[in-house]
């Protein structure tokens, strides 16, 4: 079984490529997206003011660069930074460009301030990279912030789900990540910043994790979850209980535990001859997703003749039929897997065979 995305499903079928000389693929390339560097580690603090400096990577000048700085889940500054970026000398096959700012505590007051920036190219793909820092006071307490690594609003998640990013607080001290799954009725999107929440006794239905300020990783186990859209809260709230102010995240995840079911129809027998056959599979799905968004091997064999060695391989994108011509007698097998968005596969084979068409002869002796 095979997870997560078609990239590395497609590189991994690159054995089997390699032994068959007629292989059809449909593949795509789409470019590599902006790469956003921020010199500022999360959990910087200050009472004055915090350098901000980075660096840029795309394959060109991206059309808009920008920052901006939120607190309590609303944006209150920012400005921009296409104007002031340096190109530097690149480390990599791609241009870069250097950036800066200052972010003030005359601009901020107190806060758990989140700070990120934006990239955003021709084609409109936005990119964002975040901070989150604390802007203090000589009696500043109970401060709390809250980001993750990866946006996965929407996704086609199987088995366990990972949940990573950095909880922390000022003063430092231990903090507390608090999940709850439940149903939810569609797409639910992710902000790249949370909002404020008051923490308070744990729910029975929930699970929480505690760890020192900083990075943190959860991997929750969800192989019991019935397929369909679940709702994902997070709350990252301070240890200390005299400490009520929390942040949480809320968005939706696709549960995908159950692989496509493969339904192909097609011959079992034929007589040798020019006619196209084909095998249909079209009434493939997932069981709760549908029939699209799935992608398609058809791997041909003929082991009267070729053994086991390919002969033909056909891929692609919602690919549900293959067809063939009757010309070349011999025993077959027609294999075909299918993926689906989120990786999970399933795998049937159908045998077939084309029978020879003895020929005729006829003698014809002085015109009779």
């Amino acid at each position: 079984m095979m997870k997560r995305h078609w990239g590395p499903v497609v590189l991994s079928l690159t054995a089997l490529l390699l032994l068959c000389n007629n292989v059809t693929a449909d593949t795509t390339y789409d470019g590599d997206p902006a790469l956003i560097s921020i010199d500022i580690e999360n959990g910087e603090y200050s009472s004055e003011s915090i350098f901000f400096s980075g660096i840029i990577e795309d394959d060109e000048q991206p059309s808009d660069v920008f920052w901006r700085v939120s607190k309590d889940g609303a944006e209150f500054d920012g400005g921009d930074l296409l104007n002031s970026m340096v190109e530097i000398t690149s480390t990599s096959s791609r241009e870069q460009w250097s950036w800066s700012f200052e972010l003030t505590f005359s601009a901020t007051g107190e806060c758990a301030c989140y700070v990120s920036v934006h990239s955003i190219d021709d084609s409109g793909l936005e990119v964002i990279e975040n901070r989150v820092v604390f802007m203090i006071q000589d009696n500043s307490t109970g401060l709390i912030g809250f980001l993750l690594d990866t946006d996965q609003s929407g996704q086609l998640i199987d088995s366990s789900m990972k949940v990573s990013g950095w909880l922390g607080t000022y003063p430092i001290g231990e903090v507390n990540v608090e999940l709850t799954g439940s149903l939810a009725q569609g797409l639910m999107q992710s902000s790249h910043i949370p909002q404020s929440s008051i923490c308070s006794e744990s729910s029975l239905t929930s699970e929480v994790y505690q760890f020192p300020s900083g990075d943190f990783e959860i991997i929750w186990d969800i192989s019991g979850k019935l397929d369909g859209w679940l709702e994902i809260t997070l709350i990252g709230c301070s240890s200390s209980s005299s400490n009520t102010e929390g942040a949480i995240h809320e968005f939706s995840i696709r549960v995908n535990n159950q692989p496509p079911v493969i339904k192909i129809s097609g011959i079992d027998y034929a007589v040798e001859d020019d006619i196209w056959h084909t095998f249909d599979a079209t009434l493939t799905e997932d069981p709760y997703w549908g029939r699209t968004d799935m992608y398609y091997v058809w791997t041909l064999r003929r082991p009267s003749h070729s053994g086991t060695l390919p002969i033909d391989v056909k891929m692609g994108e919602d690919l549900n039929t293959y067809s063939l011509s009757g010309t070349q007698s011999g025993n077959y097998t027609l294999s075909l897997t299918v993926y689906d968005k989120g990786g999970l596969s399933s795998e049937q084979m159908v045998i077939f065979d084309i029978k020879n068409t003895v020929p005729t002869a006829s003698l014809i002796i002085d015109g009779e």
